[in-house]
């Protein structure tokens, strides 16, 4: 039943079908709360109630639900506390919760009676207090996603060393961590997950340098693309640890990631200078470095990254000149080397001839072909202030047709038409590498 626009409340009726095993009602316009009497339906296996506008605590009856192993709740208005019970299925095999109003904090011994458990989802709610240590109970974990709620403290040290199966660990948007590196300190264990393909501690409170385990540990979530590459999967690596306190230096091992697919270290205390093994990731598509406190050059190996369409090195104190053979990047949507202390000639070819593709905004010393480049932009002024008349003429005339076209259309016809670019496919440069394993090169 579901996606079939249902509306109006979830019958409490249902709660008499004492032989339903599989209860789908997602995807529709149920409003109203839950009904208690569900929890009646004890041989339900699977409840599936995501995307509706359904609001009020979860009722406590479903805690008791003993052969329940799919129960899906995202999406909805849903509030309050969740029961303890929720956390203590031993049958549940599927728990998600993600995109509600809910709150409380997770009992201390939440993960002892749940081996069955592998996809846990409680993103984007109200949760708060720490992470209990005895998550690492539920071995069986693939998925756990935690992110945008309220919790605080340290992640525990030992999480790799007993949920080896992970794939996917979200713990970002909440204040976790400490001012210091032992926050980061389960990083370390997270080396054992070697089916691990993406990370995401991104507006976190870890502080610290980064701990040397980190190149370690993107190295397995290479191996693991490497891996799937046999079956045709398109899976790029993505590390996300920005907006943290982090300090010290950008590991030189991050060079030894030659699939890593992104990078964002942004709005950090990272320092020294960029390493220059950054341009052995051949197929690195966005690297973010903003917002940091790096020095010293710009790598001119960087030219090296033949699929990059983002490079943001901005508001840093890096120094010298704009390598000139950046200019070769082939598939750049934008570069960002702005607000750093740069300083020479801006190279006049390639992308750099495309002022819509780069930014050198800020510097604290003058670029000596900064007034060349800007002289383009200057005749491109004087030209427009020499046509201005003509032009103010000509978008009054235009505006005035097109209200009238307007006018007219709007009794007509109501469609409108799709974007041009929705016409094409894409492929990222990590697919197309992949694809040929390889072979491809941008010419």
């Amino acid at each position: 039943m579901k996606r079939n626009n249902h509306e109006g409340e979830i019958p409490a009726e249902l709660g008499s079908s004492r032989n339903l095993l599989d209860l789908y009602l997602s995807k529709n316009q149920f409003k109203g709360t839950i009904p208690h009497s569900l929890g009646n339906l004890a041989d339900l296996r699977i409840l599936s109630l995501s995307d509706n506008f359904l609001e009020g605590n979860i009722p406590e009856e479903l805690g008791i639900l003993s052969n329940l192993e799919f129960l899906k709740l995202s999406s909805n208005k849903l509030s309050g506390v969740v029961h303890m019970q929720f956390f203590k299925i031993s049958s549940i095999q599927y728990l998600n919760l993600a995109s509600n109003y809910l709150n409380g904090s997770f009992p201390s011994d939440v993960g002892l009676n749940c081996s069955r458990l592998h996809n846990s989802a409680v993103a984007e709610n109200q949760f708060f207090g720490s992470m209990p240590v005895s998550i690492t109970n539920a071995s069986g974990i693939v998925i756990l996603d935690i992110g945008a709620n309220a919790l605080s403290g340290v992640v525990p040290m030992n999480l790799g060393n007993l949920i080896k199966h992970l794939q996917r660990l979200d713990f970002s948007k909440n204040p976790l961590g400490s001012a210091d590196s032992t926050g980061l300190s389960f990083l370390t264990s997270l080396t054992n997950c070697t089916n691990l393909r993406n990370l995401h501690l991104n507006a976190n409170n870890h502080g610290g340098a980064l701990p040397n385990s980190v190149a370690n540990l993107i190295e397995l979530l290479v191996q693991y693309l490497k891996n799937l590459r046999a079956f045709n999967h398109s899976l790029s690596v993505f590390l996300n640890l920005a907006q943290n306190c982090l300090s010290g230096l950008l590991p030189t091992g991050v060079g030894n990631l030659i699939n890593l697919g992104r990078l964002d270290v942004s709005n950090n205390r990272l320092s020294g200078e960029l390493p220059s093994s950054l341009g052995f990731c051949e197929v690195l598509e966005f690297l973010s470095l903003q917002g940091n406190l790096f020095k010293g050059p710009i790598p001119s190996s960087l030219h090296l990254l033949r699929g990059i369409q983002l490079q943001d090195l901005s508001r840093n104190s890096l120094s010298g000149n704009i390598p000139v053979s950046l200019a070769l990047f082939r598939l750049i949507q934008f570069l960002n080397p702005s607000y750093d202390m740069l300083e020479g000639e801006v190279p006049n070819e390639g992308l750099f001839m495309n002022s819509t593709m780069f930014s050198i905004a800020g510097s604290e010393k003058p670029y000596g072909s900064l007034e060349s480049a800007n002289s383009k932009f200057n005749l491109i002024g004087v030209l427009i202030f020499t046509f201005d008349g003509f032009l103010v003429s000509f978008l009054l005339a235009y505006l005035t047709a097109f209200c009238c076209s307007t006018r007219k259309s709007r009794i007509s016809s109501t469609s409108s038409d799709s974007p041009l670019g929705d016409q094409y496919l894409k492929l990222s440069y990590t697919e197309l590498h992949q694809a040929a394993d390889g072979f491809f090169q941008p010419i």
